[in-house]
């Protein structure tokens, strides 16, 4: 855990605790500011404090100048407060336009925050500033006090501040590549899964089409072959022409019921075999079937009633 959350979990910011992080994280990455989160702590009340040095430019001459700024519970719509902490060896102008003799800044903007405000922007402000107008000098040894413009002691603008600055910036622009570069493949992948999911979809709708068109051409089929076994029916059942027996007319008779009943027989038998095939539908079967038996029933009855006419003695007729 970062010493920032260390800090902030011992203060109460409560739905503005996002906003507070990440406004304090920008100013400690500023390059202007050097500079630690810690608790500060007065009356029983708590706040978030940002201590170190404001680095500023005073005759074209960087200088570390010592602050601290105060972040009290409800932040970003109340004001930080600013603070010029002198070390023992350095003394606050007297009457200083921005620092009142207790370090207290004051600038135009604080007096007018508003909660699109940020810490950075203050960082900057402070920086600008101080620069052009100084608030502390050094003290003087065994003199008494005077007033002079001098800033804190100089620091040197080559290692320090170079490599600091050099480090901050690789350490920003390697997370925002990362960042970059994990949301280039995440939109990859998903593009490449969606090229994926759009060939599958083509190939399902040819197949589709094609089972549609194989299914309209079976149904076809199956109508044409429907209806011609209808019209054989109907050709075979219809009442055929008596053979010329006229010597016997009961033999006449005979053949012809014999021939109409192994006739429904063989239609019986065509039929199962449409069912079986898928020729026929179900009710279309139950229906030809009924009638045909209907018919080769009569014929049947027809047959035994001419056979027992001419033998009295045969009570049963086997067909």
């Amino acid at each position: 855990m970062s010493p920032l959350d260390q800090t902030m979990q011992q203060i109460p910011f409560g739905y503005e605790a996002e906003r507070v992080k990440a406004d304090v994280q920008q100013a400690l990455a500023s390059p202007l500011l050097d500079a630690v989160p810690s608790v500060r702590e007065r009356e029983r009340k708590k706040a978030l404090s940002v201590v170190g040095t404001l680095v500023i430019r005073y005759n074209g001459t960087p200088y570390n100048l010592p602050i601290e700024v105060v972040v009290n519970a409800g932040y970003p719509r109340r004001a930080p407060k600013a603070f010029v902490r002198p070390t023992p060896d350095m003394m606050i102008r007297d009457r200083h336009a921005h620092v009142d003799g207790s370090g207290i800044v004051y600038l135009p903007y604080l007096s007018s925050w508003s909660v699109r405000c940020t810490l950075v922007q203050l960082v900057g402000e402070m920086s600008a500033t101080f620069g052009a107008d100084p608030p502390l000098f050094a003290r003087p040894q065994n003199t008494p006090p005077v007033q002079q413009q001098i800033p804190t002691t100089p620091v040197s603008p080559g290692a320090s501040l170079r490599a600091e600055s050099t480090r901050r910036v690789r350490a920003a622009a390697t997370l925002r590549l990362s960042q970059l570069k994990a949301a280039i493949d995440g939109e990859l992948r998903a593009q490449a899964k969606l090229r994926t999911l759009a060939d599958h979809a083509a190939v399902a709708e040819q197949r589709a089409a094609s089972a549609r068109r194989d299914a309209d051409a079976a149904v076809v089929a199956l109508g044409a072959a429907h209806n011609q076994l209808r019209r054989w029916v109907a050709d075979t059942y219809q009442s055929p022409p008596a053979p010329a027996l006229e010597a016997d007319a009961d033999a006449a008779a005979l053949l012809a019921a014999l021939a109409r009943a192994n006739a429904a027989e063989d239609a019986l038998y065509e039929l199962d075999a449409a069912l079986g095939d898928g020729r026929v539908d179900f009710d279309d079967f139950t229906r030809d079937v009924r009638r045909v038996a209907r018919k080769q029933f009569f014929d049947k009855l027809c047959a035994r009633k001419i056979v027992a006419k001419r033998s009295p003695d045969r009570l049963v007729y086997r067909t």
